[in-house]
């Protein structure tokens, strides 16, 4: 698998009192950032549903 990053700003709301991201809010970068891996590597979204 190749090395991807993206830049993923968080926001107030994604954290707790504590200024710590909640650990749920995760689970939605992850998603995001696969979902942009599969696009840059110009494979379709269907194909791997």
């Amino acid at each position: 698998m190749p090395e991807y990053r993206l830049p993923i700003r968080v926001y107030i709301e994604d954290t707790d009192a504590g200024g710590i991201v909640y650990y749920v809010n995760y689970l939605k970068y992850f998603e995001r950032a696969r979902t942009e891996l599969i696009r840059s590597l110009g494979i379709d979204k269907t194909a791997v549903m």
